[in-house]
């Protein structure tokens, strides 16, 4: 095969659905090499389900390297899977410093840990730098702690701030954006 075929995420895809997981690997790792960024996840992927974790690590680390931030979320979960906390954390922060927007994954991480304080901080944070889903995260949060009107005034505050930033002939395209896959009807149910 040509290193440099434009089609071997293609083929990688078709030979992963027909569980041909050895040749799958080849096409990702032959994708990565021709410079297919989000091979690397893809071959991360693969390998994590397979349960090559050391090899998975690398490959999310070299995902990362490509300034994937989704590589970032994911090489942090590996980390915490494996119980190394303190380099899922600093994966995640070094992403923030290089100016990617995670800090609700190091919000969430953070209180997985029961560091409430500083998953707050975090949240806080993701909602001022009005990261995607910040709002919701942090309002589901803030609900799920007993916290039910700073939630509601997290989302109508997301929602004051949307209407005054956004032309409204795209509001209505944009309103599904704070519908989350738990609340259907687009209510927390406060």
């Amino acid at each position: 095969m040509d290193a440099g075929e434009p089609a071997w995420s293609g083929l990688a895809h078709l030979l992963h659905a027909r569980s041909r997981l050895d040749e799958a690997e080849q096409a990702w790792r032959a994708a990565a090499t021709a410079g297919e960024s989000h091979a690397y996840m893809m071959l991360a992927q693969l390998l994590q389900e397979r349960g090559r974790l050391d090899e998975a690590e690398l490959a999310w680390r070299d995902a990362v390297a490509t300034g994937d931030s989704h590589a970032r979320g994911s090489l942090s979960g590996l980390l915490e899977d494996q119980g190394k906390l303190d380099e899922a954390e600093l994966v995640l922060r070094d992403g923030i410093d290089a100016g990617q927007q995670i800090r609700v994954d190091l919000a969430k991480l953070l209180h997985r840990q029961n560091r409430h304080d500083e998953a707050e901080m975090a949240w806080r944070a993701a909602v001022s730098a009005h990261e995607h889903h910040a709002r919701l995260s942090f309002a589901n949060y803030l609900d799920e702690t007993g916290r039910s009107a700073e939630a509601e005034g997290i989302l109508r505050d997301g929602i004051v701030y949307r209407e005054s930033t956004t032309p409204a002939r795209h509001l209505a395209s944009r309103e599904q954006d704070l519908v989350h896959p738990k609340y259907p009807d687009g209510h927390l149910h406060l």
